[in-house]
């Protein structure tokens, strides 16, 4: 935020440096933290004691920023009613208009309407009435914005009959508030705001024919529009209105846009009861309209859509004799088909995708669209633009439900590219088209396993690869929240129908499923298993036969579905249990945490259902937030036995105690020799050779606490065999630092070999930095630590950058610089440990070939 204080627009410096801290947050969390501060700050100030009207206005306007602000919307429920009493006050009794209409605002934006200060906030209210008869426009207008940001069916007697009496006012901007303000009450309580319906109707009737400011005609369309939907208007009356007016818009060629689509709108809720002839007058009205206004214009856009749309409410029989192969609307338009604009692209298809096929297609269509046209429009379903391909694919469905069929089975066989990234690209192209070319749940299902059979890396018919611990490699990750996508925007039929089949294909399958599949059955088993006619039991034993078969990752999604499921259970499955902690025995500690967590959290049934409600709606993300904020699980009594995280040999307990991030004491070591100096006596003085690398070594500093710590308390003999093994482990490590003399031998993988390089810190530094918005980053894990991956990427043909300053003090770091031979493109990796000592890994890079080859190579590690 490089804006200063004064250009801003900020009420106050408090506000500007709140905005600066939010701004300026490197992660969502921390602005949410930096905002639920400020609230706290703002709420003990409003405690102490009673602001000043300027105060307490600078407070509101900083509340609603913290409001709008905050990412976390779950939790700011109550955050506010702290600030309400006094928004009220402020509201009722503010000494300026812009005071006053920021308490009103407050108000209508967090105030509930069951509220129980909404009675003060009326009884306040009712000093509108008084402002209404002023001769102020400014307070006047005050007052109607009052009454449609907070609308109140108390106040409706008492303000009626002055509203009636300000749709005939002078000003402008007082006859809009006034129409908008009628509407807001009479979307409250229609009987109360009719104690004069005749006028009421004859007043807005006049407004809509003799009023000559657009935007007063169009607030009194929107109140037209609610009184034909209560039966309390004439519908012939109001539809030769709004045609006369469409007709004039039509022909006037400096027409308000937004009056035009107005008319155009509430003349579609009228079609159904409009005489034919009226709507024929329409149509060539619009038609006129198109044809004297240019489709490529940006402001007219707008009209444009809006006019197809009116012409889907029409039906075809009555747009047939209008729609002649020379006033054609389509030919009006076809210029948008061949921009290069995706936006007017899409906009051309909007249009298509309004009209009945009827009209464009077959004998009425015939030579409407032009062959090249045609071809244009098949051609849009390769388009980059996802959207474009959506919609195409469901014109072309109306109009030929083959054309998709089609489609969809010569991309089933298409041959695919290696890289996962272009499996993912494919196997959402064959989603797009399953989306438009069926409805029901269960051939959804069906042919989600045939794409993930075909496209999914492991498939036997088209890859030798088979799936194993590190499965991650090939997991398509657009897939799952595609599918996931369709399935919660779906009707519930939908789901019902795809749940049971998909539990049909996945839970009771002889063979287990790819990781892929295995996700999205554990996503769908999460949100939607109380759909299923499958029980609930059964449900969690099919969920836990895929956990010996999946990655680390994928066992994680099994056990929180796991967790949701056992929710839906009256008792936890014993044979649950007994796979849950056989999985514990023998994974590492994440697992085993998520086990441990399994088995606390299910042991009493009760506390289970209370803290994840088994009718509420939740997802993975949802139960994983549930089960961290939960007290750590106490330590199984009993161990895991053969955990590859303990360790074997019985070794003496370091007498060293502190926390992970308190200061290390202070111990006095001699100084550090010169590197050449120590590698000259290496082969002279073995005692001398261990004591160096052990100090010198990338764990140095912890090596030095621990041996300092243990000299007091340990005999010379066994300090002398810990010195020993120490330097023993120290050379192994500066071994594998050294130049493999096989790296001339070795052979890349990749069909670019990578160039090795040992840049400085600067020219490391500087390329991190750079790419760091580059288009192809991506990150990941995998099993080994980072030296072992750091090893196998130099196996492979990677340059492994090792002077960094950085790695000469931190283990749990490591930095690589990439660099594909014959090409201008490169890339930076960084190597840390992660939990269970696994190697967290980021690669920053414009390449996607470089970063597919890093990915799966990692992700295979």
């Amino acid at each position: 935020m490089n804006v200063t204080f004064h250009s801003s627009g900020a009420i106050s410096h408090a506000h500007y440096a709140l905005v600066r801290k939010v701004e300026s947050a490197e992660s969502p969390q921390a602005a949410d933290e930096a905002i639920r501060a400020e609230i706290l700050a703002i709420r003990e100030r409003l405690s102490k004691a009673s602001p000043s009207s300027e105060k307490c206005k600078e407070c509101l306007v900083i509340l609603l920023y913290c409001f709008d602000a905050m990412e976390s919307l779950d939790d700011i429920a109550g955050h506010f009613d702290f600030a309400l009493i006094h928004a009220v006050n402020l509201a009722v009794s503010g000494r300026t208009l812009e005071a006053r209409r920021i308490g009103y605002v407050f108000c209508s934006t967090l105030m509930p309407r069951e509220h129980e200060l909404n009675l003060m906030l009326v009884n306040g209210l009712r000093r509108v009435v008084i402002e209404l008869e002023s001769q102020a426009e400014g307070r006047i207008c005050l007052a109607l914005a009052a009454l449609i940001e907070a609308p109140s069916a108390d106040v409706i007697p008492a303000v009626q009959p002055t509203l009636m009496s300000l749709m005939n006012h002078a000003s402008t901007r007082v006859r809009r508030r006034t129409l908008l303000a009628l509407r807001a009450l009479f979307q409250i309580d229609p009987e109360r705001c009719l104690s004069q319906p005749k006028l009421l109707v004859e007043r807005l009737l006049k407004r809509i024919r003799e009023d000559k400011e657009p935007f007063v005609v169009e607030a009194a369309l929107g109140l037209a529009l609610d009184l034909f939907r209560n039966n309390l208007i004439a519908p012939n009356e109001l539809s030769r209105l709004v045609a006369n007016l469409i007709a004039e818009e039509s022909g006037n060629a400096h027409s308000c846009a937004p009056l035009f689509i107005k008319a155009l709108g509430v003349f579609g809720e009228l079609v159904s009861v409009t005489p034919l002839s009226t709507q024929t007058d329409v149509l060539g009205s619009i038609l006129q309209k198109l044809q004297t206004s240019s489709c490529m214009a940006a402001p007219n856009h707008a009209s444009v859509i809006q006019s197809f749309r009116l012409f889907k409410d029409i039906s075809p029989s009555t747009l047939a004799p209008s729609f002649s192969s020379a006033h054609h609307p389509l030919r009006l338009i076809i210029p948008l088909l061949s921009s290069p604009l995706p936006n007017l692209q899409y906009l051309f298809l909007s249009c298509l995708a309004q009209l009945d096929p009827a009209l464009w297609v077959g004998e009425n269509g015939e030579d409407i669209l032009a062959e090249r046209d045609v071809a244009r429009i098949m051609s849009s379903t390769e388009s980059p633009d996802d959207h474009i391909r959506i919609l195409t694919i469901q014109i072309l469905h109306r109009a030929d439900p083959s054309i998709p069929r089609k489609l969809y089975e010569n991309l089933l066989s298409a041959p695919i590219a290696p890289t996962l990234s272009s499996r993912e690209k494919h196997a959402t192209r064959l989603l797009e088209v399953i989306d438009a070319i069926t409805d029901v749940g269960s051939a959804y299902a069906e042919a989600l396993k045939d794409i993930i059979a075909a496209v999914e890396p492991g498939n036997p018919a088209r890859t030798e690869q088979r799936f194993g611990n590190n499965d991650d490699a090939f997991l398509l990750e657009g897939v799952v929240n595609s599918v996931l996508l369709r399935t919660q925007s779906a009707i519930q039929e939908f789901q019902k129908s795809f749940v049971d089949a998909l539990f049909q294909i996945t839970l009771l399958a002889e063979k287990p499923c790819g990781p892929t599949l295995t996700l999205v059955t554990s996503a769908i088993a999460c949100e939607f298993g109380a759909f299923s006619d499958m029980t609930p039991v059964d449900i969690a034993r099919g969920l836990c036969r895929c956990l010996e078969h999946s990655s680390v990752s994928i066992q994680e999604a099994i056990l929180l579905a796991l967790l949701r499921v056992t929710a839906l259970c009256e008792t936890r499955p014993p044979e649950v249990l007994d796979r849950v902690n056989q999985l514990g025995a023998k994974s590492r500690r994440h697992i085993r945490t998520r086990c441990n967590q399994y088995i606390a959290l299910t042991e009493k049934m009760a506390n289970l259902k209370a803290l994840i409600p088994p009718n509420s709606p939740l997802t993975l993300p949802d139960i994983l937030q549930i089960i961290v904020t939960q007290p750590a699980p106490p330590k199984p009594n009993n161990t895991y036995p053969n955990s590859p995280s303990q360790s074997t040999p019985d070794t003496p307990k370091s007498k060293l105690r502190y926390h992970a991030y308190d200061e290390a004491p202070r111990v006095e070591f001699r100084q550090r020799r010169d590197p050449s100096h120590r590698q000259s006596i290496a082969s002279h003085s073995p005692k001398h050779s261990s004591e160096q690398n052990l100090l010198t070594s990338p764990n140095a500093s912890m090596r030095r606490l621990s041996l300092a710590t243990e000299r007091g308390h340990q005999p010379a003999t066994e300090l002398a065999k810990r010195r020993k093994e120490a330097a023993e482990l120290s050379l192994k490590m500066d071994l594998i630092s050294l130049d493999s003399p096989l790296a001339a031998d070795q052979t890349s993988f990749s069909s670019q070999p990578m160039v090795v390089q040992q840049p400085s810190q600067r020219e490391f530094d500087a390329a991190w930095v750079s790419l760091k918005t580059a288009g192809a980053n991506a990150r990941g894990w995998c099993m080994y630590s980072p030296k072992e991956a750091a090893r196998r990427l130099e196996e492979l043909g990677f340059s492994v950058f090792k002077e960094s300053a950085r790695q000469a003090q931190a283990t749990d770091e490591i930095l690589l610089l990439l660099h594909a031979a014959g090409a201008d493109h490169g890339g930076v990796v960084q190597l840390r440990i992660g939990d269970d000592e696994t190697c967290l890994w980021q690669l920053r890079t414009q390449s996607t070939t470089l970063r597919d080859q890093v990915k799966e190579r990692l992700d295979r590690a």
